[in-house]
């Protein structure tokens, strides 16, 4: 159903638009909750990068769907254990919306922290 709702927002309103872009991400976080994550990460590259291309950089900083799937590619990353792409799209977020009083900042301070390798010795 996801993916024929997708082929009708493609065709009445393009692939750039950013109803089809919002569908494609809400398919990204589908294919992640089955498990299938390199459909996922495309469908969120995809996603982020149609909202790249509508907005400027200022102006995709103040668009929650943009940061959602800058978000949501943190946590994929994340679960595939890329870590360093992982903090990228968490601090990226960082960076673009959130200030350090807000909910959301403190969880992403938090996700970034568990990024971290633990320190100490290893025997």
């Amino acid at each position: 159903m996801s993916l024929r709702a997708l082929q009708g927002y493609e065709e009445a309103l393009g692939p750039k638009h950013t109803s089809t872009l919002d569908t494609v991400n809400k398919l990204g976080l589908l294919y992640k909750d089955q498990g299938k994550l390199k459909e996922a990460e495309a469908m969120y590259l995809r996603a982020l990068q149609g909202k790249e291309d509508a907005f400027d950089t200022e102006a995709i900083a103040r668009y929650k769907p943009g940061l959602n799937t800058m978000w949501s590619l943190g946590k994929l990353y994340r679960a595939l254990e890329d870590f360093t792409q992982a903090e990228a799209m968490y601090t990226r977020a960082f960076d673009d919306l959130f200030g350090p009083s807000c909910m959301q900042s403190r969880t992403l301070r938090s996700a970034l922290t568990l990024l971290d390798p633990p320190k100490g010795n290893i025997n």
